[in-house]
């Protein structure tokens, strides 16, 4: 038969052997099954079965959620600052700096103008994201496992991403924003190679439909993280370099359209907006020039950025072998996805390899491919349990075994959670950053002073000062950026500038006790507002608050207890 064909179910398949009495033994087998269509009611179930695990998982995993008092992770935490600048009538780029594309902070805008006191908007986001992620990896699960095991595969992947380093820093990411459209991809990739081999596995219309959708995917890709846009169009380039060569140049030339119409479809109101608004040139600066620039210094590659990229190793590893496994012994993935699947992976993997940076979230966009390492332990936890004469795809057991798998990957996921939820969530003491955010208000209710106060991270990145204390940047270099070539020394000199021109409320700082004094030096008016101890692992910092104009307040309570060089030492972690 036909493996295109083959439709055994997964433990429950027996082969009849002949025995030495002449009687049939029936004996497991692996099962086979490719190229699965499910139905429409089957996917929408699927759907809102992802939409709920995912909005659970991340209820707990990311700093977004309702759970959390506020967002201290830095990128997630100057996305929205960003959008709030651009809520208050400032431009990105121009006015705010921050190096990623202008969909990024659509994205974060909308979620602020719905939910404006909290990230609640960004969590609902990162939701529906999470589950368009996870179904278009139940749809590549789904041309080889039935509907329950190809769930279970799926919700392995997210247990994959949530219990694992790759999500420590509390979500948000741009590499985030990517993966429904990176699993996008992958899965009309797939179902262009099938189309491909046999023009019978995926009719004309879909294929256009597909094509527009992975141009949809590459154009969100473009404006929110262009890096991964070479390696996604080698992929497909390769893919219509093998259609022509099977003389479908028809073929090939009306899906390059249609990609280049989805490309167009999200890349026009950008572009739309940027001329709009007179920043075409400050986004090219910014977000070309800066990011090449910013891409090709390696100074800022530390040891434990080394040991992340070691550390991808081992799911890498499981990855080929479930490969591996799948082509030779399942025998489900037809050569040439596995050779498509492959080249795609490995595309990937160079451009994380020439980028040179080793942040653990950057290793979220290898999360698509995984979906055939746990497609391969199902094929082997329905084999075993084939033997006990258990069947995962039907009968009594099958649905529980299904809703186990999941409940399980839900709990990890809390558990996995722990560090956060002790310190962020709702329940837990003030941090030390919401004491300094607490001194801040305080400080500028007690000035009288309308609107909210000018603020910046000195020579240090944005934790969540910005929303804490109700405010958003003013300044162009609200932050320093991981930046220590040219570029990262002229933003410094500019934060300099900021404060000793007097030109900002508020600065906030992390080091040794010797920057209040330094900062006295560049600009006498300055003063220490509060500073608190933070114990790290191997070291102790400080966090410093200091405020301009002391000699111009009236002589209040507040100011004398705030005022001068105080020191916190509270034990909040």
């Amino acid at each position: 038969m036909n493996a295109m064909a083959n439709t055994r179910d997964i433990g429950s398949e027996v082969k009849e052997t002949s025995s030495g009495t002449g009687k049939a033994v029936p004996t497991p087998r692996i099962p086979v099954k490719t190229v699965l269509t499910p139905g429409g009611r089957e996917l929408v179930a699927a759907f809102f079965i992802l939409l709920a695990g995912s909005a659970a998982a991340l209820f707990f995993a990311c700093y977004q959620s309702p759970l959390y008092r506020y967002v201290p992770y830095q990128d997630a935490d100057i996305y929205m600052a960003v959008a709030r600048a651009m809520r208050n009538g400032l431009m990105p780029y121009r006015d705010v700096f921050d190096h990623k594309g202008i969909l990024l902070y659509f994205v974060n805008l909308l979620a602020h103008i719905i939910f404006p006191k909290a990230a609640t908007g960004v969590y609902i986001y990162l939701s529906v994201s999470m589950a368009l992620f996870l179904f278009f990896l139940y749809r590549i699960s789904r041309m080889f496992l039935e509907n329950k095991p190809a769930m279970i595969a799926v919700f392995l992947v997210l247990g994959w991403i949530f219990g694992t380093e790759v999500y420590s820093d509390g979500g948000g990411s741009a590499e985030e924003y990517l993966l429904p459209c990176l699993s996008g991809c992958l899965y009309f990739f797939i179902r262009f190679i099938q189309y491909a081999e046999d023009k019978k596995t995926l009719s004309f219309r879909k294929f256009l439909i597909g094509s527009f959708l992975t141009g949809v995917f590459c154009g969100w890709m473009l404006w929110i993280k262009y890096t991964l846009i070479p390696a996604v169009g080698i992929s497909f380039i390769l893919l219509y370099t093998y259609l022509v060569i099977r003389k479908r140049v028809k073929d090939a030339l009306l899906s390059l359209a249609g990609v280049v119409g989805g490309v167009l479809a999200v890349s026009i109101p950008c572009l739309a907006y940027l001329a709009r608004h007179g920043i075409l040139d400050d986004m090219w600066a910014v977000y070309i020039e800066f990011n090449r620039k910013y891409n090709s210094d390696k100074s800022v590659v530390s040891d434990i950025n080394k040991e992340h990229l070691i550390a991808s190793v081992l799911p890498v590893v499981c990855l080929l072998l479930g490969m591996l496994f799948l082509r030779y012994r399942a025998k489900v993935l037809p050569a040439r996805v596995f050779a498509g699947v492959l080249i795609f992976f490995l595309t990937i993997f160079a451009t994380i390899l020439l980028v040179g940076r080793y942040y653990a979230y950057y290793f979220l966009v290898f999360t698509p491919f995984y979906i055939f390492a746990t497609g391969a332990l199902v094929f082997l936890i329905g084999l075993g349990l084939g033997r006990l004469k258990i069947s995962l795809v039907s009968g009594k057991v099958s649905l529980p075994i299904m809703t186990l798998f999941i409940v399980t990957v839900l709990l990890l996921t809390v558990a996995a959670s722990g560090g956060r939820m002790h310190n962020q969530t709702i329940f837990a003491n003030k941090t030390k950053l919401e004491l300094c955010a607490d001194a801040i208000n305080e400080h500028w209710a007690s000035r009288g002073q309308s609107g909210s106060p000018e603020i910046i991270s000195y020579l240090f990145g944005e934790k969540g000062l910005m929303d804490l204390s109700h405010t958003y940047p003013r300044h162009l270099y609200f932050y320093l950026p991981n930046a220590l070539g040219e570029d990262g020394k002229m933003i410094a000199l500019e934060q300099t500038r900021y404060v000793r021109e007097g030109t900002v409320d508020y600065i906030f700082m992390c080091g040794d006790l010797s920057h209040t004094d330094w900062v006295e030096r560049v600009n006498p008016d300055y003063r220490p507002l509060v500073i608190i101890e933070a114990k790290y692992v191997t070291e102790t910092v400080y966090y410093f608050v200091s405020q301009i104009s002391m000699r111009k307040l009236r002589r209040t309570g507040l100011e004398r207890s705030l005022s001068g060089n105080i020191k916190v030492t509270d034990t909040i972690a």
